[in-house]
């Protein structure tokens, strides 16, 4: 099969997986094949019919936050938590209108429509998805649940926060996406950072993993304009396309040390002992399965999570762990040393110490 985003035949497979997870936090008895493409290097996983298949049947469950009942994610633990929709819209605000109307795309729980609707009160909201997630609660104009192909309307700025790496056809879908912008209007996208978080190749649906380069020159196809914000959610990628906005220079193509990956989890999978696993978002999901019986718990600084099982195992705060229990660790290599400096009393597995 060709490259999903430059069409190359030259893609290779560089690991295989029967087991994965959802990007809802399922993990899932069934898996993938990851490709690497020769020419622009883009890792992906192969979109055979058995995969879309599997992921159409994932599609046909699925529910955003779960575990915090649409809440948005937590992305930083200080004093004063703050979230993803907090965070991007921030690291945005200079570039997005105030005034006309905002569409959503896979707007889910609705998280960044709410904190639209705070930071920008004189946009009028719209929301697009598959279907009507049960805890949306946004007073939106209109809830779309056609395909963007079938709106329209034209708007100000279109949001997608994490849809653009489900997609199996990303030219086609911007360019349908374009259509829905006014003559200035702007595309907000967020997309996981595959060169930050090489974990996020373990969740089913997440098709194409982006790095800045190669998400800069997908959107350079189809808009004129394209700036990537100077702050940056971890582990994501934040950018505008616009075809009269700011514009940014190419980034620098990013190596991926995909052998120090395939090393943790053979590390992983060859303790025999019990484990827990930190957090409970779709990658720590994955690793709580993918030990099977050896899972005690999760780990998870969350409060709202606290008390609650995954995976019929209970979710606890990281200062009541037991002592002597080993603890998965699956996070790029400085939050995981943030996180082990917090809780120094617990024995982390980290893909930094992965030959131990």
């Amino acid at each position: 099969m060709g490259c999903i985003l430059c069409g190359s035949g030259d893609t290779h497979e560089i690991l295989s997986l029967s087991c994965s997870v959802s990007s809802d936090s399922r993990f899932l008895p069934f898996g993938f094949s990851l490709v690497r493409c020769g020419s622009c290097g883009t890792l992906q996983k192969k979109a055979d019919e058995t995969y879309k298949l599997n992921i159409t049947e994932l599609y046909s469950h699925y529910r955003s936050y779960p575990l915090t009942e649409g809440r948005d994610q937590l992305k930083s633990f200080g004093k004063i938590p703050v979230t993803r929709a907090q965070l991007i819209e921030k690291n945005c605000a200079d570039h997005l209108p105030e005034t006309g109307s905002a569409l959503d795309i896979g707007t889910g729980s609705g998280s960044f429509l709410k904190v639209m609707s705070e930071a920008k009160p004189n946009l009028k909201l719209f929301a697009q998805d598959i279907g009507r997630d049960p805890d949306f609660s946004v007073d939106v104009k209109k809830f779309y649940t056609c395909p963007p192909d079938k709106i329209s309307e034209r708007f100000s700025m279109i949001s997608m926060i994490h849809v653009l790496e489900h997609i199996t056809e990303p030219h086609e879908f911007l360019e349908n996406v374009k259509g829905l912008l006014t003559e200035n209007g702007v595309l907000l996208i967020q997309v996981p950072d595959i060169s930050s978080n090489i974990f996020d190749t373990a969740v089913l649906d997440h098709v194409v993993h982006f790095s800045k380069a190669s998400l800069y020159s997908l959107l350079k196809e189809h808009f004129k304009c394209v700036a990537l914000p100077e702050g940056q959610v971890a582990k994501e990628i934040t950018a505008i396309a616009s075809m009269h906005g700011r514009d940014t220079k190419q980034p620098e193509k990013e190596t991926v040390d995909f052998e120090k990956y395939i090393e943790y989890l053979k590390t992983v999978s060859e303790i025999n002992e019990p484990m827990y696993v930190f957090g409970t978002a779709p990658v720590s999901t994955f690793f709580g399965g993918y030990i099977g019986d050896r899972l005690v718990g999760f780990l998870d600084e969350d409060t709202f999570k606290q008390g609650k099982l995954h995976l019929d195992k209970k979710i606890i705060s990281p200062l009541d762990a037991e002592n002597g229990i080993k603890c998965i660790l699956p996070f790029p290599q400085e939050m995981a040393s943030n996180i082990s400096a917090r809780f120094n009393k617990i024995d982390f597995i980290t893909i930094c110490s992965s030959t131990l």
